[in-house]
C-alpha cells in the first residue's frame, strides 16, 4: 500500500494523536507531554523537509499533497499544547 493511501485512511488529527502516543509511553514521568510534543514535531519536521527535498526529483502533485497533510498533522501537535 502506498504511504498516500495509508495516510487517506487518517486526519492530521488522528495521526496528531497517534504519533504523540507513541512518544507519550516512552517516557513515563511529569514531563512526558511536553517531551511527546517535542518528539513529534520534531519527527514531522524531518518529513516535511523531505518532502521539500522530492519536489525536485519526483512527481510535484502526490508531494505537495503530502506536505499539506504533514503540516496539518503538525498543527494538530501545536494544538495539543498550549502553554
Amino acid at each position: 500500500m502506498k504511504l498516500e493511501q495509508k495516510l487517506k485512511k487518517m486526519t492530521p488529527k488522528e495521526k496528531a494523536s497517534e504519533m504523540f502516543n507513541k512518544f507519550f509511553n516512552l517516557y513515563p514521568n511529569q514531563d512526558a507531554q511536553f517531551i511527546a510534543i517535542e518528539c513529534c514535531l520534531i519527527s514531522v519536521n524531518e518529513l516535511i523537509e523531505s518532502h521539500l527535498l522530492l519536489t525536485t526529483t519526483h512527481d510535484k502533485e502526490p508531494t505537495i499533497r503530502c506536505k499539506r497533510y504533514w503540516q496539518e498533522v503538525k498543527e494538530e501537535i501545536e494544538a495539543l499544547y498550549k502553554p
